[in-house]
């Protein structure tokens, strides 16, 4: 969970931009041939989002980044991923402090509204974060990954959201990109269950999981 209030320093190096309808086709495309790459990655069809369809609830192509080459070829796309607000159907609730936090809470969020960070909202309030979900990118290079995040960064600069949620296996270079930023960091075990034998051989063991924080 990274801060979203403190000003975005990097300088991008790639093209990036919002999706439109027009790139539903490279998306898919994209997602198809870089996720599988990694274990666990999960089903995605682009022209379901807009729809119905509750696996896409309150998912907007629009909230997809995408980033392109830099070499002028703004057609070669190497890096996405996509904004995912779940308040209406997921949220988290501060329901108190515990002993003298209440009391202590004004004087660390003027701190970290000097020195960011991420505040601590009042009891009973709802926390505001956005997930980062449908991250894939080519050749798995953080730089383009840090090039997105800096990108979804200012495009959220002065909105009522205060921080950006996404995870990754700690074995994942694109993991690191979050170092650079103000953080709250949690760690998690994932656990493999099946129906008789034990699935774990069918499985490869050099290949990265995909960790998608919006569905767990």
């Amino acid at each position: 969970m990274i801060d979203l209030r403190r000003t975005e320093k990097r300088k991008i190096k790639h093209y990036v931009r919002r999706a439109t309808a027009d790139d539903v086709v490279i998306m898919q495309a994209f997602f198809d041939k870089e996720a599988r790459k990694k274990q666990f990655y999960p089903c995605y069809d682009f022209s379901l989002i807009g729809t119905d369809n509750d696996y896409y609830r309150d998912i907007r192509l629009s909230d997809f980044f995408l980033a392109f080459e830099s070499n002028g070829d703004r057609q070669n796309l190497i890096g996405m991923t996509g904004l995912w607000d779940q308040k209406n159907f997921k949220q988290t609730r501060i329901a108190g402090y515990a002993n003298g936090m209440q009391y202590i809470r004004p004087f660390y969020n003027l701190y970290t509204k000097i020195f960011g960070g991420l505040s601590l909202p009042p009891a009973g309030a709802l926390t505001s974060y956005l997930y980062l979900h449908s991250t894939v990118i080519a050749n798995n290079e953080p730089e383009t990954f840090a090039d997105l995040v800096a990108f979804a960064r200012r495009e959220l600069k002065n909105t009522r959201y205060d921080a950006l949620v996404f995870g990754f296996d700690v074995n994942d270079p694109l993991h690191a990109v979050a170092d650079k930023y103000k953080k709250v960091e949690l760690f998690s075990r994932h656990f493999l269950t099946s129906y008789g034998e034990d699935p774990a051989s069918e499985l490869d063991s050099d290949r990265i999981m995909y960790l998608e924080t919006s569905r767990l």
